[in-house]
């Protein structure tokens, strides 16, 4: 029986390239956004060596007024997705 499994039919189940809206620029525009941002926000961490105090002092923290900015952040952040859903 797993002689006969397909690997991407078990990852990405009846997902098929037909299904991602290549069609839409829209669409396609805003998941270029979303990665370019990604990637450069990735790299700027990086380049500033800043992974430690971020971890250290906001991921990790208990501070009520820290984890309230990064709810508010975070707030904003699917504010834009449900812009660019829409």
């Amino acid at each position: 029986m797993l002689q006969n499994l397909d690997l991407t039919k078990l990852i990405f189940g009846r997902l098929t390239w037909e299904a991602i809206p290549f069609h839409e620029p829209i669409l396609l525009v805003t998941f270029i956004a979303v990665v370019l941002g990604g990637i450069a926000l990735l790299g700027a961490i990086t380049y500033f060596k800043v992974w430690g105090t971020l971890w250290r002092d906001w991921i990790t923290s208990i501070d009520h007024k820290k984890i309230g900015i990064m709810y508010i952040i975070l707030g904003l952040v699917m504010l834009l997705r449900g812009f660019s859903d829409a």
